[in-house]
């Protein structure tokens, strides 16, 4: 598969990338386009981000891109979390750091980092990806679900 070439931002302009994962069953290939987006505080484009644990590099795989046989490389952590994330009816809007910039572009790379705090606090919402569930870890979402549901008054002395 050909590597993906990614679109260059404007020069004048502040710009990221966003990314809509296709919609697919749970074992289908992951497919996704992505697509350059001016950034505005005022009025940020709608998408989700996506924070989670990059992993090791070892072992990528490769995702599809656009309607064409261009790839690109994603860690085994991205790669498990995808599937999990999309819709299975329609896309799902998402800027995910490792795909959203060109980590190939240092000039790229540094300007989106400057950013970064308002990619993350204008996101509709953020997913937190720790990974797939391990050394009963369920136990432990659980007690996170069970406690987000109640109300905790402290009184403040």
């Amino acid at each position: 598969m050909p590597r993906y070439q990614y679109e260059v931002f404007s020069q004048n302009s502040k710009e990221i990338r966003l990314l809509s994962l296709l919609p697919g069953t749970f074992d289908a290939d992951v497919k996704i386009v992505l697509r350059n987006n001016s950034f505005s505080t005022s009025s940020p484009p709608s998408y989700e981000a996506l924070s989670y644990v990059w992993g090791t590099s070892q072992n990528p795989v490769n995702i599809g891109i656009g309607s064409g046989n261009d790839s690109l490389s994603v860690t085994q952590s991205l790669a498990i979390a995808l599937p999990h994330l999309r819709y299975t009816d329609r896309e799902k809007v998402l800027w995910i750091d490792a795909i959203c910039i060109d980590q190939s572009n240092v000039q790229e790379r540094g300007q989106q980092v400057e950013i970064m705090g308002d990619i993350y606090k204008f996101a509709e919402r953020v997913v937190v990806w720790l990974g797939d569930e391990a050394n009963d870890s369920d136990h432990a979402m659980q007690l996170l679900s069970d406690l987000g549901s109640k109300k905790c008054w402290r009184s403040r002395r």
